[in-house]
C-alpha cells in the first residue's frame, strides 16, 4: 500500500505541473477568472472529479485486498479521517507548495493512524468511541494553528511594548 501511495503522489505531483493540472488548480482557486481566460471549467472540473474518484476506487480496492473482503459501510467516517490527515500534515509542514501539500497529507494520515492506534492500545478510548477519538483529534489539530497565532501575537505585543518603553526612556529625547 505504501508503494502504491508513493506512486500516486509522484504521479499527482507530475500531473499538476502540466497545463491541464495547472488549469485544474486554477479552477479550484477562482473558477470565474479561469473562465474569463477562455479555459473550459466544465472539462477541468470533470477531469478533477474523475481523478479523485479513480483515487478513491484505487484506495478501496487496496483496502479490500488487504482485509480480504469489502463492506459497504467500510468507508463511513472517511471524510473526517481525511480532514484530520490534511490538517495534521498542514500543521506540521505548513502551506508551502503543492508537492509539500501532497506529501504532508500522506504523512498526516500516517500520524493520524498512529495516534488512533496508540489511543486504542493504551485503552484511553474504547474501540466503540473511535468516532469520538476522531473528533477530538480534529478539534485539537484545528486549534493548534490558532494557539500558535495567539502565542506569536502575544510575543509581538510584548516586543512592541518593550520597544515603546525603550523609545520613551531613550536618552535621545533628553
Amino acid at each position: 500500500a505504501a508503494v502504491i501511495c508513493a506512486i500516486c503522489v509522484a504521479l499527482l505531483i507530475m500531473f499538476f505541473k502540466t497545463v491541464l493540472g495547472l488549469c485544474i488548480r486554477a479552477t479550484g482557486g477562482n473558477k470565474d477568472m479561469v473562465r474569463a481566460s477562455s479555459i473550459n471549467t466544465d472539462i477541468t472540473t470533470v477531469t478533477a472529479l474523475a481523478i479523485s474518484n479513480a483515487l478513491v476506487a484505487l484506495s478501496g480496492a487496496v483496502i479490500a485486498q488487504t482485509q480480504g473482503f469489502a463492506d459497504v459501510n467500510s468507508g463511513s467516517g472517511m471524510i473526517v479521517i481525511g480532514l484530520a490527515s490534511v490538517i495534521i500534515g498542514e500543521v506540521i509542514f505548513g502551506k508551502r507548495s503543492l508537492s509539500v501539500g501532497l506529501v504532508s497529507a500522506v504523512v498526516g494520515s500516517v500520524i493520524y493512524r498512529m495516534i488512533v492506534a496508540f489511543a486504542l492500545e493504551t485503552n484511553v478510548f474504547s474501540a466503540n468511541a473511535l468516532k469520538l477519538l476522531s473528533a477530538v483529534i480534529v478539534a485539537v489539530t484545528l486549534s493548534v494553528p490558532a494557539v500558535k497565532n495567539a502565542i506569536s501575537d502575544r510575543k509581538m505585543k510584548r516586543e512592541g511594548m518593550k520597544n515603546d518603553l525603550k523609545l520613551k526612556i531613550s536618552p535621545k529625547h533628553f
